[in-house]
Protein backbone atom coordinates (compact mmCIF):
# COMPACT_ATOMS: atom_id res chain seq x y z
CA UNK A 1 0.00 0.00 0.00
CA UNK A 2 1.32 3.54 -0.99
CA UNK A 3 -0.36 7.17 -1.21
CA UNK A 4 2.60 7.97 -3.73
CA UNK A 5 0.94 7.75 -7.22
CA UNK A 6 4.87 8.11 -8.57
CA UNK A 7 5.41 5.04 -7.31
CA UNK A 8 3.25 2.80 -9.51
CA UNK A 9 4.48 2.06 -13.28
CA UNK A 10 1.11 1.28 -14.36
CA UNK A 11 -2.25 2.13 -12.52
CA UNK A 12 -6.01 1.69 -12.24
CA UNK A 13 -7.70 4.28 -10.58
CA UNK A 14 -11.14 2.42 -8.40
CA UNK A 15 -12.76 2.48 -5.94
CA UNK A 16 -12.06 -0.40 -3.45
CA UNK A 17 -13.46 0.37 -0.28
CA UNK A 18 -11.42 1.49 2.95
CA UNK A 19 -8.16 0.08 5.00
CA UNK A 20 -7.64 -0.02 8.49
CA UNK A 21 -3.85 0.52 9.91
CA UNK A 22 -1.97 1.44 13.11
CA UNK A 23 -3.73 3.77 15.48
CA UNK A 24 -7.62 3.05 14.65
CA UNK A 25 -6.50 5.05 11.37
CA UNK A 26 -7.96 3.86 7.86
CA UNK A 27 -7.40 5.26 4.56
CA UNK A 28 -9.54 5.18 1.30
CA UNK A 29 -8.54 2.62 -2.02
CA UNK A 30 -8.21 4.66 -4.86
CA UNK A 31 -5.97 2.31 -6.99
CA UNK A 32 -4.94 -0.71 -7.33
CA UNK A 33 -1.76 -1.88 -9.92
CA UNK A 34 2.52 -2.11 -10.33
CA UNK A 35 4.96 -0.26 -8.23
CA UNK A 36 8.19 -0.84 -9.25
CA UNK A 37 11.52 0.43 -11.21
CA UNK A 38 13.43 -0.89 -14.47
CA UNK A 39 14.83 -3.67 -11.68
CA UNK A 40 12.30 -4.74 -9.58
CA UNK A 41 8.20 -4.71 -10.10
CA UNK A 42 5.61 -5.33 -7.12
CA UNK A 43 1.60 -6.01 -8.40
CA UNK A 44 -1.51 -5.57 -6.78
CA UNK A 45 -0.39 -2.47 -4.57
CA UNK A 46 -2.51 -0.41 -3.73
CA UNK A 47 -3.23 3.14 -3.98
CA UNK A 48 -4.59 4.49 -0.33
CA UNK A 49 -5.16 8.28 0.40
CA UNK A 50 -4.38 8.98 3.98
CA UNK A 51 -1.45 6.58 4.31
CA UNK A 52 1.69 8.01 5.78
CA UNK A 53 4.34 5.27 5.10
CA UNK A 54 4.46 2.62 1.85
CA UNK A 55 3.95 -0.96 3.27
CA UNK A 56 4.94 -3.47 1.59
CA UNK A 57 3.92 -7.05 2.86
CA UNK A 58 6.23 -10.58 2.18
CA UNK A 59 3.22 -11.98 0.38
CA UNK A 60 3.11 -9.62 -2.11
CA UNK A 61 7.05 -10.15 -2.73
CA UNK A 62 6.97 -14.21 -2.64
CA UNK A 63 4.27 -14.01 -5.26
CA UNK A 64 6.10 -11.65 -7.43
CA UNK A 65 8.97 -14.15 -7.50
CA UNK A 66 11.19 -13.36 -4.46
CA UNK A 67 12.59 -14.31 -1.61
CA UNK A 68 12.81 -12.15 1.67
CA UNK A 69 15.71 -13.14 4.38
CA UNK A 70 15.27 -11.12 7.72
CA UNK A 71 18.31 -11.10 10.32
CA UNK A 72 18.53 -8.82 13.33
CA UNK A 73 19.43 -5.74 11.93
CA UNK A 74 18.86 -6.29 8.04
CA UNK A 75 16.36 -8.07 5.60
CA UNK A 76 17.28 -8.67 1.89
CA UNK A 77 14.93 -9.69 -1.01
CA UNK A 78 16.05 -12.41 -3.50
CA UNK A 79 14.95 -12.93 -7.01
CA UNK A 80 14.26 -16.65 -7.17
CA UNK A 81 15.53 -16.82 -10.82
CA UNK A 82 19.08 -16.54 -10.43
CA UNK A 83 19.57 -16.22 -6.46
CA UNK A 84 20.47 -12.62 -7.39
CA UNK A 85 20.29 -10.23 -4.53
CA UNK A 86 17.49 -7.42 -5.43
CA UNK A 87 17.58 -4.86 -2.72
CA UNK A 88 18.21 -4.79 1.66
CA UNK A 89 16.87 -2.96 4.10
CA UNK A 90 18.05 -2.15 7.40
CA UNK A 91 16.12 -2.94 10.41
CA UNK A 92 15.05 0.42 12.13
CA UNK A 93 13.81 -0.33 15.93
CA UNK A 94 11.09 -3.17 15.11
CA UNK A 95 10.31 -1.82 11.78
CA UNK A 96 12.31 -3.33 8.23
CA UNK A 97 12.64 -0.70 6.10
CA UNK A 98 13.47 -0.02 2.50
CA UNK A 99 14.82 3.40 1.13
CA UNK A 100 13.82 2.98 -2.71
CA UNK A 101 15.97 6.34 -3.75
CA UNK A 102 18.67 4.61 -1.69
CA UNK A 103 19.02 1.60 -4.15
CA UNK A 104 20.71 3.59 -6.65
CA UNK A 105 23.80 3.49 -3.47
CA UNK A 106 23.73 -0.27 -3.04
CA UNK A 107 24.26 -0.74 -7.05
CA UNK A 108 21.00 -3.24 -7.64
CA UNK A 109 21.73 -2.93 -11.23
CA UNK A 110 22.36 -6.38 -14.20
CA UNK A 111 23.60 -4.85 -16.99
CA UNK A 112 24.22 -8.43 -18.72
CA UNK A 113 23.60 -12.18 -17.19
CA UNK A 114 25.74 -14.72 -19.39
CA UNK A 115 24.83 -18.21 -18.74
CA UNK A 116 26.86 -19.40 -21.47
CA UNK A 117 30.02 -21.29 -20.32
CA UNK A 118 32.07 -20.40 -23.70
CA UNK A 119 31.60 -16.68 -24.14
CA UNK A 120 32.29 -16.21 -19.96
CA UNK A 121 35.37 -17.81 -21.02
CA UNK A 122 36.09 -16.61 -24.32
CA UNK A 123 35.94 -13.25 -22.68
CA UNK A 124 38.12 -13.96 -19.37
CA UNK A 125 40.85 -15.20 -21.99
CA UNK A 126 40.82 -11.80 -23.49
CA UNK A 127 38.99 -13.10 -26.21
CA UNK A 128 40.82 -16.15 -27.02
CA UNK A 129 40.09 -18.31 -30.68
CA UNK A 130 38.30 -21.75 -29.63
CA UNK A 131 41.08 -23.94 -30.79
CA UNK A 132 43.16 -22.33 -28.07
CA UNK A 133 40.50 -22.42 -25.46
CA UNK A 134 39.93 -26.37 -26.32
CA UNK A 135 42.92 -26.69 -25.77
CA UNK A 136 43.54 -25.31 -22.85
CA UNK A 137 40.69 -26.91 -21.48
CA UNK A 138 41.72 -30.52 -22.87
CA UNK A 139 45.02 -30.11 -21.03
CA UNK A 140 43.78 -28.56 -18.00
CA UNK A 141 46.90 -25.86 -18.22
CA UNK A 142 44.03 -23.29 -17.24
CA UNK A 143 42.59 -23.93 -13.20
CA UNK A 144 38.82 -23.41 -13.45
CA UNK A 145 38.08 -23.81 -17.17
CA UNK A 146 35.65 -26.44 -17.42
CA UNK A 147 36.05 -29.27 -19.82
CA UNK A 148 32.90 -28.12 -22.10
CA UNK A 149 33.53 -29.01 -25.87
CA UNK A 150 34.91 -25.57 -27.69
CA UNK A 151 33.05 -24.90 -31.24
CA UNK A 152 33.76 -22.48 -33.49
CA UNK A 153 30.02 -21.65 -34.15
CA UNK A 154 30.06 -19.02 -31.40
CA UNK A 155 30.10 -15.53 -31.91
CA UNK A 156 30.78 -12.81 -29.74
CA UNK A 157 29.90 -9.52 -30.29
CA UNK A 158 33.12 -7.86 -29.94
CA UNK A 159 35.55 -10.32 -31.85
Amino acid sequence: MTEEKSMFLTLTMKEGGNVKFGGNQSGKITGIRTIGNSSISINNVWLVDGLEHNLLSISQFCDNGYDVMFGKTNCTVINKDDNSIVFKGKRIENVYKINFSELVDQKVICLLLVNDKKLVWHKRLGHANWRLISKLSKLQLVKGVPNIDYHSDALCGAC
